[in-house]
């Protein structure tokens, strides 16, 4: 359990590190600044597109991923970097924490979209 938190954790700290990038970019061009409104990682983003961009990769998924796909990818990450997992007071569990929020920011903008009523009966595996 503890390499897949590490093996996650690395993975999430590489999509910081392209936020970074992106930061250190945006503050060379003055002109692509954009205004803050929603603090994703380290920095905020406005444009849907790039938080549906930023939260695909955070789930792991691709593109035009159906709401299932998205619903397993969410689950399983939820599962496993769930805090409780890990001792108290520990630092796998403070990246735990981290993990487990950034995986549910991530599926709450992918599936904002979705009626809450068809987001209910699909958790539930109805057709």
């Amino acid at each position: 359990m503890r390499g897949h938190l590490n093996q996650e954790w690395d993975r999430l700290r590489g999509l910081d590190t392209l936020d970074a990038y992106d930061e250190l970019n945006a503050a060379v061009n003055p002109g692509t600044a954009v205004e803050p409104s929603v603090t994703v990682t380290q920095r905020t983003v406005t444009d849907p597109a790039e938080k549906r961009k930023i939260a695909l990769g955070i789930l792991g998924i691709e593109e035009g991923a159906s709401y299932q796909d998205t619903r397993q990818a969410f689950e399983r990450l939820s599962r496993r970097s769930n805090p409780a997992n890990f001792p108290e007071n520990s630092p796998e569990r403070n990246q735990a924490t981290e993990i487990h929020r950034k995986v549910h920011w991530a599926y709450g903008v992918l599936t904002e979209e979705v009626d809450p009523t068809e987001k209910r009966f699909r958790n539930l595996e109805l057709e």
